[in-house]
C-alpha cells in the first residue's frame, strides 16, 4: 500500500517548437498546485485492491458517477491521516473477497506517521494481518509500488488527461485558463489507469524487491540492481571481516610462537651460565 500525489494539471513536461525561439507558448488549466492523493494497494498474487482517492479541499464527496474500483474520500489537506487510514482498512483492504478478508497476511507500508497509529495497527490485527514497515528513504528500492507501479500508473493517467486536453470540450475561465476536467472525468481517468496495471507487472514488482508470495527466498539475480549492489557490498564486507579475523588469529599464533622461542632461549642461556659456574 502506498499513497502517491497527483496534480490536476498534468500537462507534458516537453513541447515542440522552432529552434532559436526565445519564448515558447504553452497552454494549461492553471491548476498547477491543486492536487489529490491516490492510495494504490496491490497483492503479491497480482491483484489490485480497491483504490482510495483523497480529494483535497472539499467538504463533501462530489455528486457524480463513481467507478466501482474506487473509494472516494475528502480532506482539506488532501493527505492521509489516522481516520482516513481506518476508512481505507474498512473500505479497501477488508474488501478483498470472503477468503482474503480474514486470511493471515502481511501488509507492507512505509513508516509514514498515520500508518503507525495504534488504532490502525489494531484494526489490521483484527483482520489477522501483520504490519511491516519499510525504513525511511529506502522505499525506492524496497517497496514494490514505489519501485515499479507508481510511475507507469501516473504515465497512464497523464495519457488520459492529455487526450481530454486535446479532444475534450474547451471551456475557459475569466483569466483565460482552460477549465480543468470535471471530477467525474478525473475519476474516470484514475479508474482506467488502475485497470491498466497488469497482474504480471505486480508480481514482478514484488520479486525484484525481494518479496515472494509464498515466503520463499528470492534469488539475487531477480532482485533490482540497487538490492544486488547492497548484497554485493555486504558479501565483500563479510569476506573482509573473515580475512581480518584470520589475520588476527595468525598474528596471535606468531606472537605466541615468538614468545615460546624467547622463553626457550632464556632457559638455554641460564643453563649455560650454570655450566660455566
Amino acid at each position: 500500500m502506498d499513497e502517491t500525489p497527483v496534480y490536476n494539471n498534468m500537462t507534458s513536461s516537453t513541447t515542440i517548437s522552432f529552434t532559436c525561439e526565445k519564448n515558447i507558448e504553452a497552454t494549461h488549466t492553471g491548476n498547477t498546485r491543486t492536487r489529490f492523493t491516490v492510495v494504490l494497494s496491490v497483492s503479491a498474487s497480482g491483484k489490485v485492491l480497491k483504490t482510495m482517492v483523497i480529494l483535497k479541499g472539499l467538504k463533501k464527496i462530489p455528486n457524480c458517477n463513481i467507478p466501482k474500483n474506487l473509494a472516494i474520500k475528502v480532506s482539506m489537506c488532501g493527505t492521509m491521516n489516522e481516520s482516513l487510514m481506518i476508512e481505507w482498512v474498512n473500505s479497501c483492504f477488508k474488501n478483498r473477497g470472503n477468503f482474503f478478508a480474514t486470511a493471515k497476511s502481511i501488509l507492507f507500508m512505509d513508516d509514514f506517521g498515520s500508518h503507525k497509529k495504534e488504532s490502525v495497527i489494531k484494526a489490521l490485527k483484527a483482520l489477522n494481518t501483520t504490519v511491516k514497515f519499510f525504513p525511511g528513504k529506502k522505499t525506492h528500492f524496497l517497496q514494490p509500488l514505489d519501485f515499479s507501479i507508481n510511475f507507469p500508473f501516473k504515465e497512464s493517467l497523464r495519457k488520459y488527461w492529455e487526450e481530454w486536453f486535446t479532444n475534450g470540450k474547451k471551456e475557459f475561465t475569466k483569466k483565460e485558463y482552460r477549465k480543468r476536467p470535471s471530477w467525474e472525468a478525473i475519476l474516470g481517468f484514475i479508474s482506467n489507469a488502475v485497470n491498466e496495471i497488469t497482474s504480471e507487472s505486480i508480481r514482478k514488482s514484488f520479486i525484484v524487491c525481494g518479496i515472494n508470495e509464498k515466503g520463499q527466498v528470492v534469488e539475487s539475480a531477480f532482485l533490482n540492481q540497487r538490492l544486488q549492489d547492497i548484497l554485493l557490498l555486504r558479501r565483500v564486507d563479510d569476506e573482509n571481516e573473515d580475512l581480518n579475523e584470520e589475520s588476527e588469529e595468525n598474528l596471535q599464533i606468531d606472537i605466541s610462537t615468538e614468545t615460546e622461542t624467547d622463553s626457550d632461549n632464556s632457559d638455554v642461556s641460564i643453563s649455560s651460565d650454570e655450566c660455566d659456574a
